[in-house]
């Protein structure tokens, strides 16, 4: 019997001192999207995305190093000899990246995910004074 597990995302995005926040509900076992505003036509290209739980780095991408792998729990299955069958599949962290949005997909969520995530940006250029950092509570 899947244990029932109540996520209430509180999404603080921050664009330019304007607070939003937002809900989401969830079972264990389901899918969640984290999502991280990035906005590359403003901003310019960023050098690295990061995503963190608490104090852990759980995703790390960069598109200037061409690199994106997800850390911490979001990898135990790949540590886990009994899940060798998944082969590549074994991580449960995503990043979907568009030039609006970083999205850290989640699935399938378990209560150990549970805490505070936060997204940091690094630009190229910090001229443009653009947010850096937004959190989602979890």
């Amino acid at each position: 019997m899947k244990h029932l597990l109540l996520v209430i995302f509180h999404l603080l995005v921050i664009h330019h001192a304007k607070g939003e926040i937002e809900e989401i509900v969830a079972q264990a076992g389901d899918e969640v999207l984290l999502s991280c505003p990035v906005n590359t036509p403003e901003c310019g290209d960023f050098h690295s995305l990061k995503w963190y739980r608490d104090t852990s780095r759980m995703y790390v991408y960069s598109p200037a190093a061409m690199f994106s792998n997800a850390e911490g729990t979001l990898i135990d299955r790949c540590l886990d000899i009994s899940q060798r069958s998944l082969g590549p599949a074994c991580s449960r962290g995503y990043l979907e990246v568009t030039d609006t949005n970083a999205d850290l997909k989640i699935t399938p969520i378990e209560t150990k995910d549970e805490g505070e995530y936060r997204c940091e940006i690094t630009y190229l250029d910090v001229s443009n004074n653009c947010p850096v950092v937004h959190f989602t509570n979890l």
